[in-house]
């Protein structure tokens, strides 16, 4: 089965801080509810800020299934090996972040003592 056609759905935002989108109907049948639907589910991930890549944080090509999570193959990747890693105790070191992230627990509230907290 064929992916999304990027040239048959257009999406830009306008003025009043939404988004306009236009679609092409399919060629032979005239149908357009399975894009139609499509369109709308990526326009709402657009007005909340989510169609964008969850390892890179880039907008998704509009190419994308409407459920889609990363931008590509490479980012898929790299944040299963991320969440594998931290799974399996290992140190993963996301990106811009000063000391690398481990797998181990918080302490629990009870376990801290309240110098801890105090700074003391």
């Amino acid at each position: 089965m064929p992916g999304p056609e990027a040239q048959t759905i257009w999406i830009e935002p306008n003025r009043r801080g939404g988004f306009t989108a236009q679609y092409h109907k399919y060629l032979f049948t005239g149908a357009a509810v399975h894009r139609k639907a499509r369109v709308v589910a990526i326009v709402k991930r657009m007005a909340q800020r989510t169609w964008c890549c969850r390892r890179c944080g880039d907008e998704l090509p509009i190419d994308k299934r409407a459920d889609a999570r990363f931008c590509g193959e490479g980012c898929r990747k790299r944040a299963a090996r991320e969440r594998r890693g931290l799974r399996e105790g290992g140190v993963v070191k996301l990106c811009g972040t000063a000391p690398p992230y481990t797998s181990q627990a918080p302490q629990r509230a009870s376990q801290v003592k309240i110098s801890e907290i105090q700074g003391r």
